[in-house]
């Protein structure tokens, strides 16, 4: 038995008084009993944290888990023209959509290894060596290599399409999602390199497949019910690798369009019988852009989904499977046509179930005809003439042709209209050659290159003025207080004395013997005469009273320098808020320019301005309105692509005088109806004049306008050419019913470029006069007669 274990002694001279022991015991009962209530009320504090302050935001957190939402897409509006026609509106329809895995091919690797694993086991998975685990795999590959060959060949079955089709758009997905790849691998390695650049270390982050790489892509669209039904069923058999969508897809039921021009009143070089149906396509494109089903960054910042607060935006952006306007009216009008999207929340703890219903986006109404368009589109087709390069539009010299100002193989020429009605303001059609489409068709590399086809040149593509900005220069020079309405000024054929090779008169030129207007009129004109006969030496003079200044000041009142807003500007992340996309305003001298003007004692650069040459460029819609403005006698409407009522009110008036305006007026009726003025007819080569604008019971006011043009660079591969001394072809005019333009008012502007297509009267006068048809084709204009043929008014060309 072992001793009893001593226990230890202590020096009772060490032990703490029985006292000190009792206080020492009550300290520590205290410092426990403080920390316990310390923390108890901690507890407290945080517990009424979560339940009063916190309670309702942490209970939405909660039922938001237990909520299962199912959203649906969002119903567009419908886009319309002033008669009702729908231009673009919003169809469903169900897409078969496979895995990129399938398409790609990985999909049966994939299958096989989660076959061999469930074969196999966890543990027995996991022991194998990685050698051992691909011989598994491949093993069981050739199984699910069939599998993915019967589901394709089902595919192509049920879909109603050919397998070489159906490979072809595999193909096109791979490529796409390829370089996809390409470019985010190429953006990672230059963050990378900024990263290392500025002092970074460390291994980047590991990067895994780009999102293409793990969605679901379109194989086919617009599956009919039967389709749809018969590849669902398929679907679930093969779960995950195939998925039927429902979907709704944007429809522009006008975008391609089939048009009978009559080609009996062409110029006679050009003239066919019968009529010939064009079909013009894209005519829609610019003008209502188009939907992407892809969301940008920006996007879902402007308009997340979900928002900071957690709450739900039934019209903000889903990252995946979402549509949004990109440019045209689509664009510029997304959050009116966008709408919101339906809802059904289900509770999966109560089964409560909340539907709600999708809103459609709004309706816009457009001021355009539709069919007007389409017709006028028609006129650019290369089938009617008009707008290809014709040796009379260079014309002949001494009976030898002139050389055309481009080369044979370019084809159709570029250009646009714009049709404005003039008491609204309301745009009635803006063309633009090419469209997307018709430049696509064009066969040279360099062709394509030069056409430029996104840009909508009637109401983006910029311009220098050339003469048609004659009349608004001397309406400008009246009101101002320095030229009188009738005064007359002489054509001296060069503007500063001894200076015959600067500032001249466009015939004081070696073809034409160096003739003067006066010389042919028989003393100065007055601006009736000036106006017809197109005298660069009246609007010297008037812009040189005017001072460039001046004359700026005047063009920016007229609606130059500025983009009238008509309804199709929108802006991207980081453009300028004053140059919107859509619109130009064109471009005028700044202050500073014209400073440096005065100080350097230029004075042809201030006259030139008078004549639209210079720093000074315009759109085809700002002309047409600034006609417009003119022909109100001087009332400001912006013009807009809006339906609106024709009887809203001017934003503003310029003090013309009434004199002036009906002078200006006189003078652009004799332009076109005066056998001396630019539009009035073409000479053909031998000799023969054809009359442009000869249509009875039309009053017709209009000027041409030849503007320089920059040289055109085309690069043929080792071959490159400059093409140099080109001009712009315009015509912009009025319009109204009647014979006799004292009582005939102006319904349309009318404003027509070609680009590089050399004189105005002989290349775009032709295009004005087959767009004024056009008017009377789709009913706007009723030809009447007001005054016999030959009268006294027709006679004077309206100076009378």
């Amino acid at each position: 038995m072992p001793p009893p274990t001593r226990r230890p002694e202590y020096d009772q001279s060490l032990l703490p008084p029985p006292e000190a022991a009792l206080s020492m015991f009550h300290r520590r009962v205290l410092v426990l009993g403080s920390a316990m209530v310390l923390v108890l009320l901690g507890l407290g504090m945080q517990l009424a944290r979560l339940s009063v302050f916190e309670g309702e935001e942490r209970l939405e957190r909660v039922e938001r888990r237990l909520d299962r939402v199912e959203l649906q897409p969002t119903l567009r509006g419908r886009i319309l023209d002033r008669a009702g026609r729908v231009l673009a509106r919003d169809e469903s329809s169900d897409d078969l959509a496979a895995s990129f895995p399938l398409i790609s091919g990985t999909w049966a690797v994939e299958q096989a290894a989660s076959a061999a694993r469930r074969d196999l086991g966890r543990a027995g998975w996991s022991a194998l060596p990685s050698a051992q685990r691909r011989e598994a795999i491949i093993e069981r590959l050739p199984e699910w290599d069939a599998q993915a060959a019967a589901i394709w060949a089902e595919v192509a079955r049920l879909g109603g399409i050919d397998r070489a089709d159906l490979e072809a758009r595999l193909d096109r997905i791979r490529s796409e999602v390829a370089r996809q790849v390409v470019a985010v691998a190429d953006r990672r390695e230059a963050i990378e390199r900024q990263r290392l650049a500025e002092g970074g270390d460390g291994a980047p982050p590991p990067q895994g497949p780009i999102r293409e790489q793990r969605s679901l892509h379109v194989v086919i669209s617009e599956l009919s019910p039967e389709q749809a039904i018969e590849l669902r069923r398929l679907a679930e058999r093969v779960d995950g690798a195939i998925e039927v969508r429902p979907t709704v897809r944007r429809v522009h039921p006008w975008r391609d369009i089939e048009v009978e021009v009559d080609g009996g009143a062409l110029p006679s070089p050009i003239r066919f019988e019968p009529p010939r149906t064009i079909t013009v396509r894209g005519v829609t494109d610019l003008l209502l852009g188009e939907v992407r089903e892809q969301v940008w960054a920006e996007d879902l910042r402007r308009r997340p989904l979900r928002g900071a607060d957690g709450r739900i935006d039934l019209g903000g952006y889903l990252a995946d499977g979402d549509r949004v306007g990109r440019r045209g009216i689509e664009g510029a009008f997304e959050d009116r046509l966008r709408g919101r999207r339906g809802m059904v929340r289900r509770n999966i703890d109560s089964g409560e179930l909340e539907r709600v219903e999708p809103v459609w986006g709004d309706d816009i109404e457009l001021s355009v005809d539709i069919a007007l368009q389409a017709r006028i589109a028609a006129l650019f087709d290369p089938a009617v003439g008009l707008a290809l390069p014709q040796q009379w539009h260079a014309g002949w010299l001494r009976g030898e042709p002139r050389p055309l100002p481009l080369p044979a193989e370019w084809g159709p020429l570029q250009g646009a209209v714009v049709v404005l009605e003039v008491e609204s303001g309301e745009i009635l059609a803006a063309v633009s050659a090419p469209s997307p489409h018709e430049a696509a068709a064009l066969s040279a590399p360099w062709r394509q290159a030069l056409a430029t086809p996104l840009v909508h040149r009637a109401l983006e593509g910029v311009y220098p003025p050339g003469s048609i900005i004659k009349p608004i220069v001397y309406l400008a020079a009246v009101a101002a207080g320095v030229h009188p309405a009738d005064g007359a000024i002489e054509c001296t054929g060069h503007y500063f004395p001894n200076l015959d090779g600067v500032a001249r008169c466009w015939i004081y030129r070696e073809r034409y013997g160096l003739l003067t207007h006066s010389m042919q009129t028989g003393g100065p004109l007055s601006i009736e005469e000036a106006l017809a006969r197109s005298c660069n030496i009246y609007f010297y003079r008037l812009a040189d009273r005017l001072g460039p200044a001046g004359t700026i000041e005047w063009y920016r009142r007229f609606g130059l320098g500025g983009a009238l807003g008509v309804g199709l500007g929108w802006r991207s992340e980081g453009t300028d808020l004053a140059a919107p996309v859509g619109e130009h305003g064109g471009f005028l001298p700044t202050a500073a320019a014209i400073e440096s003007i005065r100080r350097g004692g230029d004075r042809v650069t201030p006259v030139l301005l008078g004549i639209g040459q210079g720093q000074v460029t315009w759109t085809p819609l700002q002309a047409a309105n600034a006609f417009a403005i003119m022909a109100r006698g001087g009332e400001v409407k912006d013009p807009t692509l809006l339906r609106r009522s024709s009887d809203r009110a001017a934003q503003s008036r310029l003090p013309l005088t009434s004199d002036s305006v009906r002078r200006a007026l006189a003078g652009l009726r004799q332009a076109v109806a005066d056998p001396a003025g630019t539009g009035h007819h073409l000479t053909l080569e031998d000799g023969r004049r054809e009359r442009l604008l000869d249509l009875p019971g039309l009053v017709v006011w209009g000027k041409t306008g030849t503007a320089q043009a920059p040289p055109i660079r085309i690069d043929r591969g080792e071959l490159e050419e400059r093409l140099e001394s080109l001009e712009h072809a315009w015509f912009v005019g009025l319009v109204g019913e009647g014979d006799d333009p004292a009582q005939a008012t102006p319904r349309y502007a009318v404003a027509v470029i070609l680009e590089n297509a050399g004189s105005g009267g002989r290349a775009a006068g032709p295009m004005g006069a087959a767009v004024i048809r056009a008017l009377i084709d789709e009913g706007h204009l009723e030809p009447r007669r007001n005054a016999a043929p030959g009268s006294a008014g027709e006679r004077r060309g309206g100076a009378g």
